[in-house]
């Protein structure tokens, strides 16, 4: 589920801004759960989704991410995570999008061209991400918004992920509607209903639990 800061934002802005908290609600599979988000930079991420009385927590702090299933009348089942999913786990925590990652160093621009989205003309960048992930982000040329990212999975599926209801939060817009899908099939609905940056979220939020360190 991206969650990113979006473009078009001034330096400053940017150089000032260090967290973001986001709530709302993701649909998968006909199942819709309530999340909460925290961001640090660089690379920090707690995101929580809570169905009922049951939650899970992820956390990513540095190259460890980490996974906490709480359940009433029953102790807390904590793991950490390792294999492919933690590549998953570190590009979602990353803290802008793409283009602006690459802009600070975590990534590489390979091109620009103008293209088509459903009819309508837009910018086509080419980025390699921090991940060595090829990805093309599809830009509305009035707003400078991304409309959306298209890349290729390992399996030679098309991942697309589509930006929608942007909201100036702070100076920055982001996208409160995203819609992603693989080769076509929509795999997720988000919505988010609250963001705030920089509400001072302390490091220690993110640490991996005691009794897996």
């Amino acid at each position: 589920m991206p969650a990113y800061l979006s473009v078009n934002s001034n330096e400053t802005i940017l150089d000032n801004t260090r967290s973001i908290r986001i709530a709302g609600e993701v649909t998968h599979g006909g199942i819709s759960e309530n999340f909460v988000l925290f961001k640090m930079r660089p690379d920090r991420m707690l995101f929580t989704l809570k169905r009922d009385t049951y939650e899970i927590t992820y956390g990513v702090i540095g190259p460890k991410v980490w996974r906490r299933v709480r359940a009433p009348q029953q102790e807390d089942t904590l793991s950490l995570i390792e294999g492919k999913e933690v590549d998953t786990w570190h590009a979602q925590a990353q803290f802008f999008d793409r283009i602006i990652e690459s802009h600070l160093g975590n990534g590489l621009i390979t091109g620009i061209e103008s293209a088509d989205w459903l009819g309508n003309e837009c910018l086509k960048v080419h980025i390699t991400d921090a991940h060595d992930q090829e990805v093309a982000i599809f830009i509305d040329p009035f707003s400078m918004h991304p409309i959306a990212e298209r890349k290729k999975l390992a399996n030679g599926s098309t991942q697309q992920t589509e930006f929608f209801d942007y909201h100036d939060v702070d100076g920055i817009p982001i996208p409160f509607h995203i819609i992603a899908s693989i080769d076509n099939k929509v795999t997720t609905h988000t919505r988010i209903e609250r963001a705030a940056l920089n509400t001072g979220i302390v490091s220690r939020l993110f640490e991996v639990p005691d009794s897996l360190r």
